[in-house]
């Protein structure tokens, strides 16, 4: 992957967290954002662990291009999902 390309995918990143952030909020929902580079799945529980999190909130939905460099792929939901030690809505 390039340098501009890496740069895209960063900001794509951080403006479909902070889309999702403002949405949580208006929800009353305090949200945790990070942007980990890494194995989803990984990443993801170890971000739940490290935060001690009680729930989870992970996005799957079918994508192209960047888009889909950024959204956590089936497998790695499912995994999430398996694995984590609390609940974790999936939500398209």
């Amino acid at each position: 992957m390039t340098a501009n390309m890496e740069e895209e995918v960063r900001r794509h990143a951080k403006e479909v967290l902070d889309k999702a952030s403002a949405l949580a909020s208006t929800q009353c929902i305090t949200s945790l954002d990070e942007r980990r580079e890494g194995r989803a799945a990984e990443e993801v529980l170890k971000a739940v662990d490290r935060h001690r999190c009680d729930r989870s909130i992970i996005g799957s939905r079918g994508l192209s291009g960047v888009s889909r460099m950024i959204m956590i792929s089936r497998e790695a939901g499912q995994e999430v999902v398996l694995n984590a030690p609390m609940p974790v809505v999936v939500a398209k």
